[in-house]
């Protein structure tokens, strides 16, 4: 029998479009942000080919354990994900996470091991974000609610799914992750009229901050162009030009990606303990009370 041998190791990630008048934040246990050294930042940008990328000042530092069954960093490829998600969610500006030195303990102390790159991560940025010192329990916190509910397994595919539509290049294919993400965090599994009650939830739970009807409307329209996207029907895109059909997706990309972005923080934030049963049935409540 193979004996399953577990390592440490300690990664430094380049955090792309961050600043702060702070030199350290630590996230939770493992996870910390805080500025790179010369030689470290230097060790970086001398593997990295974007002039914009190279003058970052700080990294994500991830200490853990991983066995040895794969070659591939999996918990470092996971917390890449979450980072890019949560980021996207919660800070403003352009922050992510694509590059990072590996290194692994061995013989007394941490040597390195390689680059890793993530490939799918689009890593031109225009906006960085300042992390002003006054806000950084506030990002603690919500670090910790974004990894509670991301273990909920109905969370971890619409999470999963925002994050491809954010990677992907073709608005008909970001359109069907969107269309995913909504559904499997606002339907339940063999639920009938799914376009029906997807929008009514969502308008529902966005409704303080937004127009109700606009919102269903909306939902209701883009799982339609969604509908026929797939099945490849869709009359009104065949008949626009290269330019109307661009304009006229991004368009729905846009606002797709604007009203999950505000269903993720109104999960995370105020439904942390809900469960999507849970969730879904709260926003039956108050549909019945609202009608």
């Amino acid at each position: 029998m193979r004996t399953i041998k577990t390592h440490q190791y300690k990664d430094k990630i380049l955090l792309l479009g961050f600043n702060s008048d702070l030199t350290e934040i630590k996230l939770s246990k493992g996870i910390t942000i805080r500025k790179g050294t010369e030689e470290e930042l230097n060790e970086i940008y001398d593997k990295i080919k974007y002039d914009n990328a190279k003058n970052q000042q700080f990294l994500v530092e991830y200490e853990y354990l991983e066995s040895n069954e794969s070659t591939f960093p999996k918990k470092l490829f996971r917390l890449l994900d979450d980072l890019n998600i949560f980021f996207k969610i919660f800070i403003e500006g352009e922050t992510k996470v694509a590059y990072a030195l590996r290194h692994l303990y061995s013989n007394g102390e941490f040597q390195s091991i390689g680059f890793v790159t993530n490939p799918k991560v689009r890593t031109y940025f225009l906006k960085d974000f300042f992390l002003d010192p006054s806000d950084s329990e506030r990002i603690i916190k919500l670090w910790d609610k974004y990894q509670k509910q991301s273990e909920n397994k109905t969370m971890q595919i619409s999470l999963r799914r925002f994050l491809f539509s954010i990677e992907k290049h073709e608005h008909e294919d970001q359109i069907i992750d969107l269309i995913i993400a909504f559904e499997a965090l606002f339907v339940r599994i063999k639920e009938n009229k799914i376009s029906q009650k997807m929008s009514e939830r969502v308008a529902i739970l966005l409704s303080e901050a937004t127009n109700r009807e606009k919102v269903f409307n909306f939902l209701r329209d883009a799982y339609n162009t969604r509908s026929q996207i797939v099945h490849g029907s869709s009359f009104e895109l065949n008949s626009m030009n290269s330019k109307e059909k661009y304009l006229h997706l991004s368009g729905i990309v846009n606002t797709l990606s604007d009203l999950l972005n505000q269903c993720f923080y109104l999960k995370i934030v105020d439904f942390t303990e809900h469960s999507s049963d849970e969730l879904i049935e709260e926003l039956e409540k108050r549909l019945k009370t609202n009608s």
